[in-house]
């Protein structure tokens, strides 16, 4: 039998007397992402799934704008992606991909859940195309995303690839942070930048603001704050990248203060909750120490220098923490939203068991702005993505989400109290910052953030069913 060595002594020295070295610090750490990060003995589905990570992670919003034309319609990229994974399982696995298109089977209860909502959604689409035609076919693509559970589900062979496909979500959404960051600092200069001779660039600052205007919204930028959720666990428990991952939740933490999110700063309370209350208590201690710092940052940045470099961007993050906590007396959107929450909710008590069906119109057109009667596809939704699904499918269509969510959520907390392994409470992390964030905007009716979901699903669902050190 092989014996197994701890990775902490894999870069230590062994000296004459039979003892180890202490390792160096820097190789230590660097070893041990090199680790994490590796791409061996990586299939040809993880490595499309991988790209789609690591593309939608860092270009957010605009990569989903990537696509194909085929000839009048457009096919984006998480559709292109879907398709690609479906053809290339079907080509290696072919029994197990029709055996669970069959019947369900093969991928768990979430697994079941998921291809009893795919049925229902095709119905719903059938009886909705011949009245709303392309904003049925919208709902479809909205609903049908949820085939990225099982098929990632069986391209995930160990609990290896569910960890280095967590991992590579979760440091993208840092990539994006540090790229928010940039921007924003080259935006804050006057005028236009110049070369060392002196000679203008031709890039003037308002136009890279509108760039930062586009990015630094609140749903732009989600990935970072996702990233951010699952830094909470591994700078607490995983010691060998805890100064790495500490300074990539710093950065991740000023990039929401720079998209002053509100629906950012619930989804990290949530996560921040969980982490606490899961934590043993020596660990608690010392994640109350980190959140104490930014707390302490956000209460004091009235009285800030201006001068002081990110005095900006925490004065900021203030603001999104008072319009989260407070709502329409700092936050003007406030009342944009709940008007819309009253008229999705009248809506679905109209057909509360199954809902109104795909395609129809949610928000009255007279309620709608100016940029979302442009044709649109996300035009008049409730900025809500719980009443979106209840008023689409209503309380069948809502259960079997909330289903998939809470089991998969509710696993990893128990295979992380058994375990105390920092990806499990990561990948929880992540789910409940997500459901946070989804109360406020737009989430399943993206296609990033809702593959991005069903991904984070997946790999969550394969880190509970290897719970065994040795598979680990």
């Amino acid at each position: 039998m092989t014996s197994r060595v701890h990775p902490a002594l894999w870069t230590a020295t062994h000296l004459p007397n039979g003892s180890y070295a202490k390792p160096d610090a820097a190789r230590d750490w660097r070893s041990s992402l090199a680790m994490e990060l590796s791409l061996r003995g990586m299939t040809s589905e993880l490595w499309l799934i991988l790209g789609y990570i690591v593309l939608t992670g860092i270009g957010d919003l605009r990569a989903a704008r990537l696509s194909v034309q085929v000839g009048r319609s457009p096919i984006f990229l998480t559709d292109i992606t879907l398709l690609l994974l479906l053809l290339v399982s079907f080509v290696r696995e072919p029994a197990r991909v029709l055996y669970w298109g069959s019947n369900g089977v093969g991928a768990g209860p979430v697994g079941r859940a998921v291809w009893i909502l795919c049925i229902l959604s095709v119905v719903y689409f059938v009886l909705a195309f011949p009245e709303y035609h392309i904003y049925a076919t919208r709902d479809l693509a909205i609903f049908g995303y949820c085939l990225f559970f099982p098929l990632i589900y069986f391209a995930i062979r160990d609990r290896r690839d569910a960890a280095r496909l967590l991992r590579y979500f979760t440091y993208s959404g840092v990539i994006l942070a540090l790229m928010l960051l940039f921007q924003g600092a080259i935006a804050g200069f006057k005028g236009h930048l110049e070369l060392t001779n002196g000679a203008p660039i031709g890039i003037h600052s308002s136009l890279l603001r509108r760039t930062v205007s586009e990015l630094g919204t609140e749903d732009a930028g989600a990935r970072s704050i996702f990233s951010l959720a699952a830094l909470s666990a591994y700078m607490i428990f995983d010691n060998q990248l805890r100064y790495f991952h500490v300074a990539c939740a710093i950065a991740c933490c000023f990039a929401l203060a720079a998209t002053t999110s509100r629906a950012g700063v619930v989804a990290m309370v949530l996560a921040s909750a969980v982490t606490l209350l899961y934590a043993g208590r020596r660990y608690r201690v010392r994640y109350a120490m980190f959140a104490a710092l930014f707390t302490m940052l956000v209460v004091v940045s009235p009285v800030l220098p201006a001068a002081l470099p990110g005095a900006g961007l925490v004065r900021e993050l203030r603001i999104a923490v008072l319009s989260a906590a407070r709502g329409p007396s700092v936050d003007p959107t406030s009342r944009f939203r709940v008007i819309r929450w009253k008229y999705a909710f009248r809506l679905w008590l109209l057909d509360p068991v199954v809902g109104g069906g795909f395609g129809r119109p949610i928000i009255p057109y007279a309620l709608q702005e100016p940029s979302e009667r442009k044709g649109k596809f996300n035009g008049g939704m409730p900025h809500n993505t719980f009443l979106f699904i209840a008023d689409r499918m209503g309380i069948l269509g809502l259960g079997l989400i909330l289903f998939c969510w809470f089991f998969i959520f509710g696993r990893l907390l128990a295979t992380f109290a058994r375990m105390h392994r920092a990806d499990d409470l990561a990948a929880a992390n992540i789910l409940i910052a997500m459901f946070g964030f989804a109360t406020l905007v737009l989430f399943f009716e993206r296609p990033v953030t809702n593959a991005g979901f069903w991904i984070a699903m997946a790999a969550g669902a394969r880190l509970t069913d290897f719970q065994s050190p040795a598979s680990a």
